[in-house]
């Protein structure tokens, strides 16, 4: 009896189906980790990773199988926040709270006006995000609010009176 065996010569980053098999499929992808997820990739050539970014972080591209037998292109990058002012202190139009989430933006009351903050905010604007899985990131946090000059604040600050171009501070 004689057997013959067909060869099949397969595409770059494809394999053979099994032994003794004719047919060609996606070669099999390391196991990766993405970076600012828990998701771990694993799949053949072509197979697109579904990342979920950690909190703060958005996915840019997609994370697909290569020919290479590895995992590449999409990647979990930080959330900037969009430009903010805290009104009647040092960050007006001229300075505006700038930076990605998670950064703090420390500002200064304008005279005549206390920092106002509650237990969820404080005397910085904080950059974060709306939701777990938010993908805009937004400036929240303290603010200032009127006051008698001279008098207690019930935030514990004074509200003192001030000449030109001075202010009063919430650095405490």
């Amino acid at each position: 009896q004689d057997s013959s065996t067909e060869c099949v010569e397969c595409p770059v980053g494809t394999q053979t189906t099994g032994a003794g098999s004719i047919a060609c499929e996606g070669a099999q992808c390391a196991t990766e980790s993405v970076e600012y997820s828990s998701t771990v990739c694993r799949g053949s050539t072509g197979d697109v990773c579904d990342v979920q970014c950690q909190e703060g972080y958005q996915l840019i591209g997609q994370h697909t199988c290569g020919v290479e037998g590895e995992f590449a292109g999409g990647e979990c990058v930080i959330i900037e926040c969009a430009p903010s002012i805290v009104p009647h202190s040092s960050r007006g139009e001229a300075a505006p709270c700038t930076g990605v989430y998670g950064d703090n933006c420390v500002f200064a009351c304008h005279c005549g006006y206390e920092p106002r903050f509650t237990a969820e905010s404080s005397d910085v604007h904080e950059c974060r995000t709306e939701n777990a899985t938010g993908h805009a990131a937004t400036f929240s946090g303290g603010s200032c609010g009127e006051c008698e000059p001279g008098s207690f604040s019930n935030q514990g600050g004074m509200c003192a009176m001030c000449g030109p171009g001075e202010e009063v501070s919430t650095d405490q």
